[in-house]
């Protein structure tokens, strides 16, 4: 490989890498008001779109025909080892090969007669119908085109296709009801269109998906699965799992989501594509939310055998039993929108019957009824004696819901227990889960009662909830004003206040009282508390008779620390936790990594990668303590040679990469911070060499991708020459830079002239490939050092713009006064349509156009007119670009 066939390969892999680099940011300063912001975000977090260093997206900028071929591969998971491509535009050498060869095994995209695809063509909207049409295998309709008041300008070639992908939704008309088929679609349509064409399930093309249910990593028997298309809440099948938690689906290729439950485990994934390439998923298995309630109509009559859908993103589907009674079984902590279809309306749209179902963390909760905005008539079922069950295809509820008294007799309960009514005694019975006083209670009393799961006290009053002998783990209070009194043997192993002026009495003991309100808190003196731990530095906590009891406080946050692997930090605790009185008297730290504490010092060590959490414990002479977390992220330390060589810098910048966690690199926080705090930057720095690894390591770059391009990039090196490339010149940069300038100025001239507005970005391509390749296919360039071959290279450069020796280069600025002329041949008198045939692109060059503009005045009899001034202007134009290209 000689060293010009190398640096074409390099400007190539450039133009590659900055395709990729722009496709993997979110949080745009440009999408705000956009119509199309909700699904540019969807993308961008799911790596599959993004924008621009300078964190832009450009929703409204067109996209070329080989970026959206890619794009589409990318949505649709198509692939191809197939190397051959017979378009005589893509060549091996294009970032797009691999892309245009997928797409065109797939059978999606055709080319040009004369045997090119254009990839850097923006893409028009009925060229992207009509891959779409192509790739979902939609059938060809004109039906619907008649609402476009433009439709007699859509070609006859692409009405087939725009029909088609309008009457599936993929695509949609302007506000004006044009649907404007010769148009550029723009990056935000782009995103738009293949996220309804992945979503919509319209395709006729089908495969299979296969996947598992797993808990705990292995496989999980009779999971229900369901599919629902996207972002719907419609079941499109279900399946049970087989005895290795194996399941299957026959589906159309787009995009769906899908969930698996058990009696109270539950799994989801949402946006799983489904493309021709069989597939195959994990659904994993976490403890659920199980929800038991009855669904009434407006009569409060039950609703029986009804269809019951809880949708957060996913949708998890319940039945009424004849009761009107139900369990769903739901992922925890989610807030749901509740709708129900009426039954015997299933083809109808279902009914909200909740807006806002807020579902705590996994276990049984009992709902209040939901209530439907219809009526069935006479339906309802009930429950007697002293409790309540919800139920759901005819179990029997693990819930037991107490509307009065309840004497247990000793018994042992295996269920959470909801006291649901107030002034209930509940006594002589071991519960084996969790109780739960509702908000709606005041006052309760538990005799010789032992919980041994959690008690959550959600109701209440200064009326009392009294816990006589009884033997309490954990109890949480979650209610304001509530008075706990414990009398006879009553042990609380943990008491929990989350609410404000809770207050504590009796004779009865608790092992640890931990605060996290921001209120205040009362205890009785002749309570036995072991230990109160303060977790909020708003909170007070005082004796019946309004002592205040002062424990440790803190006077100012300690900031989470971001520490090199095996780095040590000393924190002086003093200058963070204050006590009233004066008696601090231990300081005690837990984490993961190794933590020491001598006297007020407390020394971290950062032996363990990732993020850790530090829990400092205050405690005062009183047995008073202030509990206080902040966390450490620890990072590994790189070390980076300096760089003198291509191969050199390369190596180091692989194993700068492989030495990050994904964590790191996806969040590049740790590392961004790492590259401004060591000696990394200076390093590279020295030599010359930080742009491009910012550049291999920027936030655009997945990890992958970074790494193939260094890959790619090592090969190459090895067949240059190792010399110093470390020098650079200012030199260099300011002519670079003039010569960017001089083009760009008249770029902006093309782009700016409405006459030019058709001049592709393939023109512009054009003419910097051309430019480069002429430049290394010639002698212009001195390769006989890398030291200087900026400098060559930009000397030849101008070689070919003063000596318009580049054919490729004249063709380029020929394709733009020909599209120039016919723009104006449209668009101008009839009568010029002779004089423009007659002009030549080469009669431009030198003095012949003063000659030209004077017979294009003296053969119109209307020489003021502003059609002769818009010709003599893009006269003016072109020439001014014909200088450019060709001229000194």
């Amino acid at each position: 490989m000689n060293k010009r066939t190398i640096i074409s390969l390099l400007i190539n892999l450039c133009i590659l890498v900055a395709i990729t680099s722009t496709a993997f940011a979110a949080e745009f300063i440009d999408v705000d008001n956009h119509w199309a912001k909700e699904q540019i975000n969807a993308w961008a977090d799911k790596g599959l779109a993004g924008g621009y260093s300078d964190g832009t997206f450009k929703p409204n900028d067109p996209i070329t025909r080989a970026e959206f071929v890619a794009l589409t591969n990318r949505v649709f998971n198509i692939s191809s080892d197939k190397s051959v491509v017979n378009f005589k535009d893509v060549t091996a050498g294009n970032w797009y090969y691999s892309e245009v060869a997928a797409a065109n095994q797939k059978g999606y995209i055709g080319g040009y007669p004369d045997n090119t695809f254009k990839p850097n063509n923006n893409i028009s909207r009925q060229e992207a119908a009509s891959i779409l049409t192509r790739l979902l295998v939609l059938d060809a309709t004109t039906d619907g085109l008649d609402q476009f008041k433009d439709a007699n300008l859509i070609p006859t070639w692409s009405q087939g296709s725009v029909g088609a992908v309008v009457s599936n939704g993929l695509m949609s008309g302007y506000l004006d009801n044009t649907y404007r088929a010769k148009r550029n679609i723009t990056r935000a349509e782009a995103v738009v269109t293949l996220d309804r064409a992945i979503k919509s399930g319209t395709s006729k093309e089908t495969s299979v998906l296969k996947g598992k249910v797993t808990s705990d990593g292995s496989g999980y028997a009779n999971a229900v699965v369901k599919v629902f298309k996207a972002d719907s809440y419609e079941v499109i099948d279900e399946v049970k799992t087989d005895s290795n938690g194996n399941f299957e689906f026959d589906l159309n290729v787009g995009g769906y989501d899908l969930t698996a439950t058990t009696n109270d485990k539950v799994a989801y994934l949402s946006d799983v594509v489904v493309t021709t390439n069989s597939a195959s998923i994990e659904l994993a298995l976490e403890d659920a939310a199980i929800l038991s309630g009855s669904l009434v109509d407006e009569d409060d009559d039950a609703i029986k055998d009804a269809t019951i859908l809880f949708t957060t993103n996913p949708t998890f589907v319940a039945e009424t039993d004849n009761d009107g009674d139900y369990k769903a079984v739901v992922l925890p902590n989610r807030t749901y929108k509740v709708r129900v279809y009426e039954p015997g309306e299933e083809n109808e749209e279902p009914v909200v019957v909740e807006d806002e179902l807020e579902v705590a963390g996994a276990g049984e909760y009992n709902i209040e009824d939901l209530e439907a905005p219809f009526t069935v008539g006479g339906t309802s079922g009930g429950s007697g004696g002293g409790f309540s069950g919800g139920g759901g295809d005819g179990d029997v509820s693990d819930t037991l819901t107490l509307t009065e008294d309840y004497d247990g007799n000793n018994e042992i309960l295996d269920k959470n227990v909801v006291i649901a009514k107030d002034g209930i005694t509940l006594s002589n019975v071991t519960i084996e889960r969790d109780l739960t006083i509702n908000s709606e209670v005041d006052e309760f009393t538990a005799d010789n009662v032992e919980v041994k799961g959690n008690i959550f006290v959600n109701g209440g009053s200064p009326n009392t909830i009294e816990f006589k002998d009884c033997n309490i783990g954990e109890i949480t209070i979650n209610k304001q004003g509530v008075s706990i009194k414990t009398s006879g043997g009553t042990s609380i192993a943990k008491a929990t206040v989350t609410a404000e002026n809770v207050s504590f009495g009796g004779e009865g003991t608790i092992d640890n009282l931990v605060v996290e309100t921001s209120g205040k808190v009362t205890v009785s003196k002749e309570m036995t508390i072991t230990k109160i731990i303060v977790k909020n530095k708003n909170a007070t906590i005082e004796d019946k008779d309004g002592n205040v009891l002062n424990a440790p406080k803190l006077i100012k946050e300690i900031d989470d620390l971001s520490l090199l692997l095996n780095e040590e930090k000393i924190i002086t605790l003093s200058n963070y936790f204050e006590d009233a009185d004066n008696d601090i008297v231990d300081y005690v730290a837990t984490s993961n990594l190794n933590v020491t504490i001598s006297g007020d010092k407390l020394t971290i060590t950062a032996d363990k990668l990732g993020e850790s959490t530090i829990t400092i414990l205050v405690a005062d002479d009183d047995n008073l303590f202030y509990e206080y977390n902040f966390t450490v992220t620890v990072r590994k330390d790189i070390e980076i040679p300096v760089a003198h060589t291509l191969p050199e810098l390369l190596d180091a910048m692989e194993a700068t990469l492989l030495q990050l966690t994904i964590e790191e690199w996806n969040s590049l926080k740790a590392y961004e911070s790492y590259l401004s705090a060591t000696d990394l930057r200076n390093s590279l720095d020295d030599a010359g060499l930080l742009a491009p690894l910012e550049w291999v390591v920027g936030p655009n770059i997945r990890m992958d991708e970074a790494i193939a391009i260094i890959d790619i990039l090592k090969g190459i090196s090895e067949q240059i020459e190792s010399k110093d490339i470390s020098q650079k010149h200012d030199a260099i940069i300011s002519n670079v830079t003039e010569l960017k300038t001089k083009y760009n100025t008249q770029i902006d001239k093309i782009k700016s002239t409405e006459a030019l507005k058709d001049v592709s970005q393939e023109d512009l391509y054009n003419y910097f490939i051309g430019l480069y390749n002429y430049i290394i296919s010639n002698d212009n360039l001195d390769t006989s050092t890398l030291d200087n071959y900026e400098v060559s290279l930009y000397d030849a450069a101008l070689i070919v713009l003063k000596n318009g020796s580049h054919p490729d280069l004249k063709g380029a600025a020929e394709t733009a006064f020909n599209k120039a002329k016919n723009y104006f041949k449209e668009n101008s008198n009839p009568l010029f349509g002779g004089i423009i045939d007659g002009i030549t692109f080469d009669s431009l060059e030198g003095t012949n156009v003063k000659t030209i503009k004077d017979t294009v005045v003296n053969d119109t009899s209307e020489n003021g007119s502003q059609d002769v001034k818009d010709l003599l202007t893009i006269f003016d134009e072109l020439l001014e670009l014909s200088k450019t290209f060709l001229e000194n």
